[in-house]
């Protein structure tokens, strides 16, 4: 059984190595940079193919956590056309996502709200998105012909709720169904990580029913509802039913108004379309309804201010692709980086607001101040360690545990070595860690560097399952290394021949220069180790 140590993931400190990529080959060297042979000798030598660069996409990673900040393993994550499930500490990698601002992250389990986030990949880089995953809050069901009234079960007592007339719901063909479940579950602004649960980005279009030019809302509340047959599909109002949905009035948090607008989510884009109002009766805004999605009672953000946040690195270099959030009462406006290390987010004027950034699994300090006043900006700096080099590794069923270990250069000639039972710093030598360990197959594994001295870097891949079990040649494995400073991916498949059934595939190294430039070498290779892979060198 494999002993665990996770390595931390919160604020870090040290100097960061700017360098440059270089061509060179792999070469052997320890933390003063002198010379050394350290390719490593294989059982019997593989010609394999060479890594290819695929620059020219992004790699999309993340994390899914509850509400309270738990993992959450086994989350059906799709971008794009691509599909996959997050690994047993809630990690996903997505690799080779083509370029494009605001593309549209959806993700799901059976037993929590479907969440929907949008995230900006840029070519040669890697983006990541912390997600959040709140459980339903009732499941009840109904019969069809009848109907009837479903209220959530906070704790609180501050239950949404929703009330559905008899023979008004039908399946995707339009016939009526005998009985239904319904899933519903409120959200208000009180709740500790509203924002990080709230679905699609705190933006409504600017006329009622449309996205176009959409502008910043404030959030008085959510309230979810699916419904699904007992196969679980969904099911629908049908034509011309409305439901009559209550929505809480969160009493740290009251517009105070008569009527509020209703608005509903394009999951395409993750913005709010406005549909109507929500009236006030007692403590709830109702609103009549004609279709079941996330709802949400909103208004557009009045006296609007500037936040400009400028992000370094901690050597004062500006960090390109930093994703920043900056987070009030009801809202949160996110924003990445560009070339100048800036970038401008809508505030409420006046308001108390949390501002930080973010990139790969790495998070500034969180700052608490006051916006600035209508009309007005105030600017920032946030200082953020960058990922300088990352890599994912992923596969298929078999075999069940593949593992990731990287070596590299300390003082004199002696190395560390990251694996699973050495995950490593990120905040203190050697700099580096591994991520997340996997051991129930695909993966992902992710390692990270944040800071780089000179010597040999040599990233591997051992088959902790034995090759007795199952080949690590025929597991489909795959891994990127990506360097963000450089804008470079590079991709290597696992080569298909392994002749000397070796059970470690050393895949590249990077040897680190005295004045902290690097290059790139694909190794790729199979040798044979220890069992464990204590051993690797």
């Amino acid at each position: 059984m494999k002993l665990k140590k996770f390595a931390g993931l919160g604020l870090i400190f040290g100097f960061i190595f700017s360098f440059s990529m270089i061509c060179g080959c792999g070469g052997g060297g320890d933390s003063s940079g002198s010379s050394t042979t350290t390719t490593p000798t294989t059982s019997t030598p593989t010609t394999a193919p060479s890594g290819q660069n695929v620059s020219d996409k992004g790699i999309v990673m993340g994390k899914i956590t509850d509400e309270n900040g738990a993992a959450v393993s086994s989350v059906s994550v799709t971008l794009d056309s691509t599909t996959i499930a997050s690994n047993e500490q809630g990690f996903f990698v997505i690799e080779q996502v083509t370029a494009g601002t605001d593309k549209v992250l959806r993700y799901s389990k059976a037993g929590y709200v479907p969440g929907t986030k949008t995230v900006n990949v840029v070519a040669g880089q890697e983006s990541f998105a912390n997600l959040s995953l709140k459980a339903v809050g009732i499941s009840q069901q109904l019969t069809g012909s009848a109907g009837g009234t479903v209220t959530d079960d906070r704790t609180d007592g501050q239950n949404g709720s929703i009330i559905i007339p008899a023979n008004a719901v039908v399946n995707a063909a339009g016939a009526p169904v005998s009985s239904y479940t319904v899933e519903l579950t409120t959200l208000l602004p009180s709740d500790p990580n509203y924002s990080s649960l709230f679905p699609g980005k705190f933006l409504g279009g600017s006329t009622p029913g449309s996205t176009a030019n959409p502008q910043p809302l404030i959030s008085y509340g959510v309230v979810n509802v699916d419904l699904k047959d007992s196969q679980g599909n969904k099911v629908f109002l049908a034509s011309g039913a409305k439901a009559t949905i209550n929505f809480p009035i969160d009493p740290a948090h009251d517009p105070g108004t008569s009527t509020v607008p209703i608005w509903y989510l394009d999951e395409n884009t993750g913005v709010w379309i406005q549909e109507g109002t929500a009236a006030k009766s007692g403590s709830f805004y109702t609103a009549d309804v004609s279709h079941l999605t996330p709802w949400n009672v909103d208004i557009m953000m009045p006296d609007r201010s500037t936040k400009v946040v400028e992000v370094v690195g901690l050597d004062g270099a500006l960090v390109q692709n930093a994703f920043v959030i900056v987070e009030g009462t009801g809202y949160r406006q996110t924003g990445y980086t560009g070339s100048a290390g800036t970038v401008s987010l809508v505030t409420r004027a006046n308001d108390t607001i949390r501002v930080w950034a973010e990139k790969g699994t790495l998070k500034s300090a969180v700052t608490t101040e006051t916006a600035a006043s209508s009309g007005n900006s105030k600017t920032n700096r946030i200082e953020l360690i960058e990922p300088l080099v990352t890599v994912t590794m992923s596969w298929g069923v078999n075999p069940s545990d593949l593992d990731s270990h990287m070596t590299g250069p300390l003082t004199g000639t002696s190395r560390f070595h990251v694996w699973y039972s050495d995950q490593g710093s990120l905040s203190l030598s050697p700099y580096c860690s591994l991520d997340t360990d996997d051991t129930t197959s695909y993966g992902p594994e992710i390692v990270t560097v944040t800071k780089l001295v000179p010597g040999v870097y040599r990233y591997s891949v051992h088959n902790y399952s034995t090759q007795s079990s199952f080949k690590m040649e025929s597991s489909g494995c795959v891994v990127n290394v990506v360097i963000p400073k450089s804008g470079i991916i590079r991709r290597y498949d696992i080569p298909a021949s392994n002749p000397a059934n070796g059970n470690l595939w050393v895949v590249f190294e990077l040897t680190v220069d005295s004045t902290g430039n690097i290059a790139l070498a694909d190794v790729n290779q199979f040798k044979e180790t220890n069992p464990s892979g204590q051993a690797v060198d």
